[in-house]
């Protein structure tokens, strides 16, 4: 049985470690927008599901909250994490649409910006600002 380890984010801090690097995920993170299929915040207003992301260590990243299969698997193939710096690096994506964030933590949450991807081409590219805090990953236990 894999275990599931829920994460996005807040990575926790190893002693002495100065790097993102050099910590571990172990959190899930709310964030103050959803993070779905559309640049438009109007659309996806009452929708929870894309809110919360999980960052596991193997590198992957689940949007926990979605109920389709289909569509938890859509996202777990084309997104990834990673730790640049004092950055967390992180793409949301069906392949088709979805986010790249650029975070850093700033008095226990994580702040930064993101950047719609699409495969429509035109128009100009939609960049957002974005925060983030923990939230327990034990609600969302499959």
């Amino acid at each position: 049985m894999q275990r599931r380890f829920a994460l996005f984010g807040t990575l926790l801090s190893v002693a002495g470690a100065n790097t993102l690097a050099a910590q571990t995920a172990t959190r899930c993170y709310r964030f103050d927008r959803p993070l779905g299929s559309s640049a438009s915040r109007a659309l996806e207003r009452n929708d929870s599901t894309f809110y919360t992301l999980e960052l596991r260590p193997d590198s992957t990243v689940a949007l926990p909250g979605l109920e389709s299969a289909y569509w938890r698997a859509q996202y777990a193939h084309a997104s990834r994490w990673r730790a640049r710096g004092d950055t967390l690096v992180i793409r949301i994506s069906t392949g088709l649409v979805g986010w790249d964030l650029a975070l850093i933590e700033q008095e226990r949450r994580w702040v930064g910006t993101a950047r719609y991807l699409s495969d429509a081409i035109g128009g100009p590219p939609v960049v957002v600002p974005v925060h983030a805090v923990a939230e327990s990953c034990l609600r969302f236990s499959r």
